[in-house]
């Protein structure tokens, strides 16, 4: 199999290793406070507030909490919120996709494919009906963070051993 993949023109993989987004859960990376929006509030007061220049308003995409029961209805982005053409909506009424949400106990690849399976940037964690924080692909990119580390200090240590021989300089 390796020589038809070699005479094909494509790289062969000199060894095998497991997925390491597999090994990295959502709540090791992604818990943190979320700014979430109210199901009530209106589409324009959130827009006057987008463009405050506040650091919360920063984010792309907001978990909409239902004012009346506390669970999340769904997440809004801010091309959601400027796109929408009536300024007295409630936001409860923009949320028109399903919620699509990860447990903490998932993986960062159960919640890439879930991203990319679903087109969405983010999601939200969610454990029990209880929103506890929103993963992005910002932190599906983070929680390579210990591989690379890991492998810069084996590359730096490696280094030290080579220039270390006799010769070698």
């Amino acid at each position: 199999m390796t020589e038809k993949i070699a005479r094909r023109g494509r790289p062969v993989p000199s060894e095998y290793s497991t997925d390491h987004l597999e090994q990295v859960l959502v709540r090791d990376v992604a818990l943190r406070d979320v700014i979430t929006l109210k199901s009530t509030e209106v589409v324009e007061s959130v827009r006057q507030w987008l463009r405050s220049g506040a650091p919360e308003a920063a984010h792309h995409g907001f978990p909409v909490i239902d004012a009346a029961y506390g669970g999340v209805l769904g997440v809004l982005t801010q091309r959601d919120l400027f796109a929408e053409q009536s300024c007295n909506l409630p936001l409860g009424e923009l949320v028109s996709r399903r919620l699509i949400a990860v447990h903490p106990e998932a993986s960062l690849r159960e919640a890439a494919d879930t991203m990319f399976r679903e087109g969405v940037g983010r999601l939200p964690i969610i454990d029990h009906g209880r929103l506890l924080g929103i993963v992005t692909r910002s932190d599906l990119l983070r929680g390579h963070e210990s591989r690379l580390v890991a492998a810069s200090r084996h590359e730096r240590s490696r280094r030290l051993v080579i220039r270390g021989w006799p010769g070698s300089f």
